[in-house]
């Protein structure tokens, strides 16, 4: 479950805080990533779809996506 800080700061507060709906904070964080924790993150997304693709290069290899007979 998500805690609090969790949530990105555009997240609606509770009811009737007295938040102005134009004045809402950004989404983003409000200092710049660093520049490690953006190479991890793309680090992260080319792990993921090169298991991806793998996954289906190996499925088609071994026969998983051919039509039963």
């Amino acid at each position: 479950m998500r805690q609090r800080g969790d949530l990105p700061e555009s997240a609606p507060g509770p009811a009737g805080a007295g938040e102005d709906a134009g004045a809402m904070a950004p989404a983003w964080p409000r200092e710049p990533i660093s520049a490690q924790r953006l190479r991890d993150a793309e680090v992260a997304q080319a792990q993921a779809t090169l298991k991806r693709e793998l996954v289906r290069v190996y499925a088609q290899a071994c026969g998983a996506c051919k039509p039963k007979q």
